[in-house]
């Protein structure tokens, strides 16, 4: 799920995605790491905190983004699997 602010629209799939998606650059994401102090891997489903990190995920073609919202108390509303 997404959304795209350009098209005011949200995605559920990636056949929905957004015509106007446009990744980040090394540089603009070495910009953001250094303003928030963090970045997700969507990838690896981690946090990078340091520039050797995004460089490493970045090479590899990660999906990398800042735009990734936390909530310490999701673990509350998940519900595990028997």
């Amino acid at each position: 799920m997404g959304y795209c602010p350009v098209l005011d629209k949200v995605s559920v799939n990636e056949a929905e995605g957004c015509s106007l998606f446009r990744g980040f650059s090394l540089n603009e994401l070495s910009d953001i790491l250094d303003s928030i102090g963090h970045l997700y891997c969507a990838t690896c489903r981690t946090t990078i905190t340091s520039r050797e990190e995004l460089e490493e995920h970045y090479r590899k073609g990660h999906v990398l983004t800042p735009h990734f919202i936390v909530y310490d108390w999701l673990y509350l509303e998940t519900y595990v699997a028997d």
